[in-house]
């Protein structure tokens, strides 16, 4: 008896964690519907902000400090010149971060405006979408020098 019970257990586990990779979301973009590509647009500015915000940052702050200033520049508080730059970045490399900031400011409208159509049930142009994709793309490979 107590064998099945287990048995049964180990089923459902198996199953639920089947159902949860099922759920994790590894459609391709083409399949994507406009509410999940939002997402997937948001989240993909967000993660090239991320990267070129840690880039940016003197590496001898503490993870503390690196937090309280990331919320301040978040919040509105702090601009992003303000923050502590990085001494060791080479000219070449402060160039790919400016780079990334400008091609981010250029993102940002355009990410917000596919949402904003998309939350507000229309449908986004083609071109602005294919304009966020490439901007994604050409942030992506900047990532690499850096």
């Amino acid at each position: 008896m107590k064998k099945k019970l287990l048995l049964g257990v180990v089923c459902l586990g198996i199953l639920a964690f089947l159902v949860g990779c099922a759920g994790l979301g590894l459609k391709a973009y083409s399949q994507m519907m406009l509410e999940e590509k939002s997402l997937f647009l948001l989240k993909q500015y967000n993660k090239v902000w991320d990267n070129t915000f840690s880039q940016t940052l003197d590496p001898s702050l503490t993870a503390i400090q690196k937090d309280e200033i990331k919320a301040k520049v978040l919040a509105g508080v702090m601009t992003i010149a303000e923050v502590p730059i990085n001494p060791n970045l080479t000219p070449e490399q402060r160039k790919i971060i400016n780079a990334k900031k400008d091609g981010l400011a250029r993102l940002y409208p355009l990410v917000v405006a596919f949402k904003t159509v998309v939350d507000g049930g229309g449908t986004p142009s083609a071109e602005t979408e294919q304009k966020i994709l490439d901007l994604i793309d050409q942030l992506t490979a900047l990532g690499m020098g850096v």
